[in-house]
C-alpha cells in the first residue's frame, strides 16, 4: 500500500494472507485510519492476523480484532507468492521475528494510537496472542479492551501482549481480561508497558503443564514477564484475580508477576489484589503477588496488597531470590535484602 489508507468497511471477514497481514498490510509509505471496523476470523501465516503495520503511522478508533490468527497451517515459504489482492513486499513485511506473532495485531516500528478498539479472542502460534509490538513500534491505548486470547506453543510469549525490546506498550484505562497462558505471560514484556489511569490486568490464568524444570528458564514466569531489561509501569491500576497453577514437581519461582535478570517493575499507587499461586511442589519458591530475581528490582509506592480469600499462606505476597555473590543481590527481597515500599500497605484478606 502507498498513500494514506481510511478503511470505511465496516467489516472485514475471513480474509488471509499466506504471510502477514490477513486482514490488512501497510509498509513505510502507508498511513492507516480506521473507525467503526470489524475484523473477523482473519489470518495470516505469519504475523498480524488482523492487521500488520510496518515502519507506519496508524489511528483506529471503535475498531474490533475478533477471532483472527496468525500461524496457521496454510503458512508457505516467503518466496511463493500471495493471494491474490493481498499487499506485496514480502521481502520487508517477512522481517518479522518468527513464526505466529499477533494474532490481532503486529506493528514493527512506527506508531499505532487506538481508541476504543477490542482484541477479543484472537490466537497466534509463538508470540503476542492479542498484540505483538516489535522493535521501535510504539503502541498507546485507550479505553480498549484485550480479552480471552491465546497462544498454541506451551512456552509462547505473551498470549494478550508480546513487547519487544525497544517496543512500547502504554494503556490508559484499558483492560487485559481472561487471557491465560502457560506461565510465559499474559504480558510478555522486554520493552516498555504501561498500564495507568486505571488499567487492569485481571482474572488471567498462568498454568504450568507440569513440563518446567529441565532448564532454568522454563522455572521461572508468570502473568506478567518482564525479562531482558524491559520494564513495566502500574500507574493508578491494578492486577487483580489472577491464579498460578505450578504443577511442576522441581524447584520453581513462579509469580503472577514475575521480574527477571535486568528488568524493572515500578507500581506507583496501584493495587495487586485477590492474586493466588498454588505449586504441587509445596517447597517450590514462588510468590502470589511479585517474585524478583538476581539482577532485577522492584520500586513501590503506595502500593495495596490484597491477599487472595482462601489462598495457601506458605507462599508469600512478594519474594526475592537469594543471591551468592558473584551474583547480583535483587533490589527487593524479604529475607536477603530491604523492602523498600514506601507508603504501602498489606490488606488483609
Amino acid at each position: 500500500m502507498c498513500g494514506e489508507v481510511h478503511l470505511t468497511l465496516p467489516y472485514l471477514r475471513h480474509c488471509k494472507a499466506l504471510q502477514s497481514g490477513g486482514g490488512v498490510w501497510a509498509g513505510a509509505t502507508t498511513r492507516v485510519a480506521a473507525t467503526d471496523v470489524t475484523m473477523e476470523s482473519c489470518e495470516a501465516g505469519r504475523g498480524g492476523g488482523g492487521i500488520y503495520l510496518l515502519y507506519t503511522a496508524a489511528r483506529l478508533r471503535r475498531t474490533t480484532f475478533e477471532s483472527c490468527t496468525a500461524g496457521t497451517p496454510f503458512t508457505h515459504s516467503r518466496h511463493q507468492p500471495r493471494e491474490q489482492g493481498a499487499a506485496t513486499g514480502e521481502d520487508i513485511q517477512s522481517s518479522g521475528p518468527g513464526e505466529g506473532c499477533g494474532g490481532g495485531v503486529t506493528i514493527h516500528g512506527g506508531t499505532l494510537h487506538a481508541s476504543e478498539v477490542q482484541v477479543l479472542r484472537c490466537r497466534a502460534h509463538h508470540e503476542g496472542g492479542g498484540l505483538s509490538i516489535g522493535s521501535e513500534a510504539l503502541v498507546v491505548m485507550s479505553d480498549s479492551l484485550v480479552q480471552e486470547c491465546e497462544l498454541e506453543m506451551v512456552r509462547g510469549l505473551g498470549s494478550a501482549a508480546y513487547v519487544s525490546r525497544g517496543g512500547t506498550l502504554d494503556m490508559a484505562n484499558s483492560s487485559i481480561l481472561r487471557c491465560h497462558s502457560k506461565l510465559s505471560g499474559t504480558a510478555y514484556v522486554e520493552g516498555n508497558l504501561t498500564l495507568s489511569q486505571g488499567s487492569e490486568l485481571a482474572e488471567c490464568e498462568g498454568r504450568d503443564l507440569g513440563t518446567s524444570g529441565m532448564t532454568e528458564e522454563s522455572r521461572r514466569g508468570g502473568v506478567l514477564w518482564v525479562r531482558h531489561g524491559g520494564r513495566a509501569r502500574l500507574l493508578r491500576s491494578s492486577v487483580r484475580d489472577n491464579s498460578v497453577f505450578d504443577l511442576s514437581a522441581t524447584e520453581t519461582s513462579f509469580a503472577v508477576a514475575s521480574v527477571d535478570v535486568g528488568g524493572s517493575l515500578e507500581v506507583f499507587h496501584s493495587v495487586f489484589e485477590n492474586n493466588s499461586i498454588t505449586s504441587v511442589n509445596q517447597g517450590a519458591s514462588g510468590a502470589a503477588a511479585v517474585y524478583v530475581h538476581r539482577g532485577a528490582s522492584l520500586l513501590a509506592v503506595g502500593m495495596q496488597l490484597g491477599l487472595a480469600c482462601g489462598a495457601p499462606l506458605s507462599k508469600p505476597a512478594i519474594a526475592a531470590d537469594s543471591a551468592a555473590p558473584p551474583a547480583p543481590l535483587p533490589a527487593v527481597g524479604f529475607s536477603d535484602g530491604a523492602l523498600l515500599l514506601p507508603s504501602t500497605s498489606l490488606r488483609p484478606p
